[in-house]
């Protein structure tokens, strides 16, 4: 599986678009689950909506044949993969956005606007951190490329504000 290690953001994967091995757009990515690996939280699925079907899908990253920001192809076709059940439980990275935590550093409650997201060389998708920045809240609600540069002229812009 081909994978492109760096520093990432969720905002930034959400609606990327799958392909299958031929090459055709079949679906885009609308979330993903999260485990704990290595007392560590990790990406291990994704979930796909299925163009076809109109539809949800679950792909873990062994489906896939090349898993990254800029190409995610599936190596199993996409109507092989199990539907997304009504009644999944699994925790999903979007489910953290908007959550207050408590940033146990500086004494403060914060709220997660944006995950950092690291892919690294053995092809897992570890969260680094949690941005709370108001940046990463625009880039979130896609206005940051819109209000970004308008913020810049008027001294304001703010980088992310990560907190592992």
């Amino acid at each position: 599986m081909n994978v492109k290690t760096g520093k990432y953001h969720l905002s930034a994967l959400l609606n990327s678009p799958v392909h299958n091995e031929a090459g055709r757009q079949c679906g885009q990515i609308t979330d993903f689950t999260l485990t704990l690996r290595k007392n560590w939280p990790c990406f291990d699925q994704a979930v796909i909506f299925d163009f076809n079907r109109n539809c949800q899908r679950l792909a873990a990253r062994k489906c896939f044949k090349e898993f990254a920001p800029a190409s995610f192809v599936l190596s199993t076709p996409i109507n092989d993969l199990p539907l997304l059940p009504s009644d999944f439980s699994k925790p999903t990275a979007t489910q953290l956005w908007d959550k207050s935590v408590i940033d146990t550093i500086n004494v403060r409650t914060v709220q997660i606007n944006d995950l950092e997201i690291l892919f690294d060389e053995s092809g897992e998708i570890w969260v680094n951190g949690i941005d709370i920045s108001f940046r990463a809240a625009l880039r979130r609600l896609k206005l940051d490329g819109l209000l970004g540069g308008i913020l810049e002229r008027f001294g304001m812009s703010s980088s992310g504000e990560i907190i592992e």
